[in-house]
């Protein structure tokens, strides 16, 4: 699969115990940018209903967000929330990683901040 940032914001692999869908962010995330991409992410979760995921936000090119993006955001985890096993934030920025923090408060899911890819762990025989 063509793993380009540009061309594709999301990529699910599906190689370990659980699938693992990862989102890939640039500059900011504008509201019309986050309702293209929970559309697509909602697409790959009714595609497998019964599965939960890993999520890796792989965010080091993320430069901030809009708060109504925030928001599309937070709504969407919250309707996935049961769907969830893990979700990995890849970020060394410290505002994206407030707005991840509150969006973890928000909808009591935990969400695992890391300074770079090699730092996620997941189960054995899943890609990263």
């Amino acid at each position: 699969m063509n793993k380009s940032k540009t061309t594709i914001p999301l990529e699910l692999s599906q190689t370990g115990p659980l699938p693992v869908l990862t989102f890939y962010f640039q500059g900011d995330l504008t509201k019309n940018k986050a309702i293209q991409m929970i559309e697509e992410w909602e697409m790959y979760m009714n595609s497998q209903p019964t599965e939960q995921f890993i999520l890796i936000w792989e965010a080091m090119e993320m430069s901030g967000y809009e708060p109504a993006a925030r928001t599309l955001w937070q709504k969407t985890l919250k309707d996935f929330r049961d769907r969830i096993d893990t979700i990995w934030l890849v970020s060394d920025k410290r505002i994206i990683r407030l707005g991840a923090n509150l969006m973890g408060t928000f909808t009591k899911l935990n969400i695992k901040p890391v300074a770079n890819i090699h730092e996620v762990k997941l189960p054995e025989g899943s890609p990263v």
